[in-house]
């Protein structure tokens, strides 16, 4: 069925922020192809030049990772961003990722979440809830886990691969399973807060 041109106008009018959105998607995608090293650390330089909250320096970003408005997101210095990793801020919530942080490939962090508690409107037609995720420094995140909204994770620690990470992680914790939990720390005293 073909969607007549006024209703496209309607649903997707010429806006500043849609054609910021559209040239943002064209320049992730060409620089999304340039592979290696040499790729990470351009994609890196070119969205720090052009955000001012990429204020890291020697950050790299892997080749196809999605970033979602990412004037809404902060890096630290030298931090890595793997390969195929989503990053959704959405225009609503923010997403700190400290320094020296390690985020391997196939992970997605979302500060956004879809509204679904009144079950007489479409989940799709209740619009979005959304809460800052924050990632201290020298947090190593495993390969493909997923950070939901609202999360901390405390500097120092290291997510299990594969995990779901839904609540707060504590520093230099290392936590994993769906959902993620504590199952060691890295340090041998633990933080004042875990000894009660």
């Amino acid at each position: 069925m073909a969607i007549p041109d006024k209703q496209m106008r309607k649903k997707y009018p010429l806006t500043l922020d849609n054609i910021k959105k559209e040239a943002w998607a064209w320049l992730e995608a060409i620089l999304g192809i340039i592979p290696g090293k040499a790729g990470n650390l351009l994609r890196g330089a070119i969205y720090g030049f052009l955000f001012s909250t990429f204020r890291g320096k020697g950050a790299a970003i892997g080749q196809s990772t999605h970033i979602w408005f990412p004037w809404n997101i902060e890096i630290g210095d030298s931090s890595h961003i793997g390969r195929n990793t989503q990053i959704s801020c959405t225009r609503y919530g923010d997403i700190v990722i400290g320094s020296y942080v390690m985020i391997s490939p196939y992970v997605m962090i979302t500060a956004t979440i879809h509204n679904f508690d009144d079950t007489n409107i479409p989940m799709m037609l209740q619009g979005l809830s959304s809460e800052k995720v924050v990632i201290e420094d020298d947090v190593w995140v495993g390969g493909k886990s997923l950070v939901l909204p609202g999360v901390r994770i405390g500097r120092g620690s290291i997510i299990a691969a594969s995990s779901v990470v839904t609540k707060d992680i504590p520093p230099y914790a290392i936590a994993g399973g769906v959902p993620a939990k504590v199952l060691k720390y890295r340090q041998q005293i633990k933080p004042e807060k875990e000894k009660l």
